[in-house]
């Protein structure tokens, strides 16, 4: 008696479907699961998820960087009209007194036009404020994009990696092989998808600029070193609630900067609500990390300050979105575009200052 054909291969057909079932579970069990003929990951089956969300943050920085320049534009604008006004208001009342002095019937008119423009700056008062908040409240519109983009990356890179880990497991590798002497031509992802994305993702990170600056914490506050105008490496207080650069008189001293009559004047909030005013002026070049901003504001402070600190604040770290981890002591800066130098300019050599702000012996 002879066997056909088809009876012997539904007697081996149960076997191989078992053996194929066994092969596919010890991929799973890799966290692989068979899509067509690709073997993915679950983070690739999720990548249309992920990438719906970083083009979502992308588009919503256009439009959150739309927004802010036409805040700014028309804070800008209300400035200048305030200005003018000021101006008009000067020229108004030179004027009413030469209109006075003639016995002009002309002195009304101006009066009434005196009113109007002191009644526009007095509402002036009241509107720059509130424009200028909600400037404020735009924040930076970047950061949330760079969040989104560093984890996107921090995710595809790492599947890339598990990818690339997996084509070299045995199990892997020999249970893939296997399934293709019966199944047919499958394969080990990523998937054509993913492939494309990846090097997307990549070209998007190269928007971004970043470093990591390590903090020197051992006197209770977080410090880092600062390169100012190419020359002079200064410790500074990493200070977010400080809105300008701060330098000690010592510090600015030895920078070259004399504080004259001319320069503006603000006042500076110490955190025991003691004020006190300091000069502003302009650093040609202050760089940090791999980045360098130029022509920063800085607050000098008076010659009859003692024991006070350099503080690192708005004017520089205003161009930056950053992250201060003091669990690490490190200081990350991101920054979009590249709009500021990514590496620092070229310079003699760097002359390290103490925390004093005074130069060693060797630099006087």
């Amino acid at each position: 008696m002879f066997l056909c054909p088809s009876t012997v291969f539904s007697a081996d057909k149960p076997a191989e479907v078992a053996s194929n079932q066994t092969l596919e579970q010890t991929l799973k069990s890799k966290g692989l699961t068979k899509v067509g003929n690709c073997f993915l990951l679950e983070s690739d089956l999720n990548l249309p998820e992920w990438l719906r969300d970083a083009r979502g943050s992308e588009y919503r920085l256009a439009a959150k960087i739309k927004d802010r320049v036409k805040a700014e534009s028309a804070f800008d604008r209300a400035k200048e009209t305030v200005i003018k006004w000021y101006l008009y208001d000067l020229e108004l009342n030179t004027k009413l007194i030469a209109a006075g002095k003639a016995h002009s019937s002309a002195q009304p008119d101006i009066m009434a036009e005196i009113a109007d423009i002191e009644r526009r700056l007095v509402e002036s008062t009241i509107e720059l404020p509130r424009m200028e908040k909600e400037l404020e409240q735009f924040g930076d519109p970047s950061a949330d994009y760079i969040e989104v983009l560093e984890k996107l990356s921090s995710t595809a890179e790492g599947l890339a990696t598990h990818y690339a880990e997996l084509s070299k497991d045995d199990e892997v590798t020999g249970a893939i092989k296997r399934l293709n002497s019966t199944a047919g031509k499958l394969k080990l992802g990523p998937s054509p998808q993913f492939t494309l994305e990846l090097r997307n993702i990549r070209k998007m990170c190269e928007s971004i600029a970043s470093c990591t600056i390590p903090l020197n914490s051992s006197l209770g506050v977080p410090q880092a070193e600062v390169v100012v105008n190419g020359k002079f490496k200064i410790p500074m207080i990493v200070d977010s609630g400080a809105a300008m650069v701060t330098l000690t008189p010592e510090a600015a001293k030895l920078l070259g900067l004399n504080p004259g009559a001319n320069d503006k004047v603000v006042h500076l909030v110490s955190a025991d609500g003691k004020v006190t005013d300091a000069h502003v002026m302009t650093l040609k070049t202050l760089t940090l990390g791999r980045f360098t901003v130029r022509d920063v504001q800085c607050a000098v402070q008076p010659s009859n300050i003692k024991g006070a600190d350099c503080l690192l604040g708005g004017t520089f770290l205003k161009h930056f979105v950053y992250r201060m981890n003091l669990a690490s002591n490190e200081l990350r800066l991101s920054q979009v575009g590249g709009k500021l130098d990514a590496q620092p300019p070229a310079a003699g050599p760097i002359k390290v200052v103490p925390r004093d702000g005074k130069a060693p012996p060797s630099v006087k």
